[in-house]
């Protein structure tokens, strides 16, 4: 008889195959972080060509061939009813109404103390909207650090995008370290930066610029807590007042299993000069929305802050 052959199966990489990739780049870089500089690490980390190439190659095909109809595009997709939610149906100026509320509250309660307000005529300035991205007609301008492939792009009808990573698995994502970004002078108002004219790799971005920072699962991609910290604090420093920060960090856990850890970064990123404004765990990931204050005189940022956004 016939024998029949049978093609071998090509090797191709389960979903498991490919998550245990991202997570032993993740815990090799951290595990180093323990015994050397963590700037070192990184600097080490973004010139190791194939490790890189490894990690961005699994990262895509997760989130194009696995995740796309599920954890991927839940994650864009919260970051898209989140934006929407602030900037178009009235969140942001429901946290303003609120600010306000807590302003003249608690100028009573000096007055009642020392029987005289001061006149806030500074705060109330800063308070009046600093930006109309409530118009439709304005593009909100969003910066994704950590893009990998531009997963915002299909939005280019709300969003001008700016898209930045380490190693990019698309043209039109821009070479960008978040943590070797420097912060240039803010545009004139209303100057909108286009992500076309922007020369890579990308040094500098304009500060006070940008209405939404996305960090999705970057943090964790950093080996330690100190340089999530700083790129928070470089978040703060390109967004607008009211601007906002989402921060998704990857955890299979129960919710309740990692709420210290989610309580601790809370905390920490709020001293930097945030509010929580929305907070969500999906069966996958912790998402997060931090609205930026108004600076506040004498404001600091906790002085424990870079040891608090550790990871289990």
């Amino acid at each position: 008889g016939d024998r029949t052959t049978f093609m071998a199966e090509p090797n191709i990489p389960s979903q498991k195959d490919l998550v245990n990739i991202i997570q032993s780049i993740h815990g090799s870089l951290r595990e180093k972080a323990k015994t050397v500089r963590p700037d070192v690490v990184w600097e080490e980390h973004c010139k190791d060509v194939s490790s890189l190439s490894k990690y961005r190659d699994a990262m895509k095909k997760l989130a194009t061939e696995y995740w796309e109809q599920s954890v991927a595009n839940e994650r864009i997709t919260w970051c898209m009813d989140t934006v929407r939610e602030f900037f178009k149906e009235g969140g942001l100026q429901q946290a303003l109404d609120k600010d306000e509320r807590r302003r003249k509250y608690e100028e009573q309660q000096k007055a009642i103390g020392s029987r005289q307000a001061a006149t806030p005529e500074l705060q109330r300035h800063l308070y009046s909207r600093p930006f109309n991205s409530c118009d439709d007609v304005q593009k909100l301008s969003l910066l994704d650090v950590g893009s990998c492939f531009n997963p915002f792009s299909v939005y280019s009808e709300e969003l001008t995008v700016t898209p930045i990573d380490i190693n990019p698995a698309d043209d039109s994502v821009l070479h960008g370290d978040i943590l070797g970004l420097e912060l240039s002078i803010p545009l004139a108002d209303g100057s909108i930066l286009d992500p076309q004219s922007i020369a890579t790799p990308v040094l500098s971005l304009p500060g006070c610029h940008f209405d939404i920072v996305v960090f999705s699962l970057l943090l964790s991609y950093l080996p330690s807590p100190s340089q999530r910290w700083t790129s928070c604090v470089k978040a703060h420093k390109l967004l607008k007042v009211n601007g906002l920060l989402l921060v998704i960090t990857p955890d299979s856990k129960h919710q309740k299993r990692n709420a210290p850890m989610m309580k601790r970064w809370k905390t920490a990123i709020e001293s930097i000069g945030f509010t929580r404004w929305r907070y969500m765990k999906h069966d996958h990931d912790h998402c997060m929305a931090f609205r930026k204050l108004v600076p506040a005189d004498g404001h600091k940022p906790l002085r424990e802050g870079p040891q608090m956004l550790t990871i289990p």
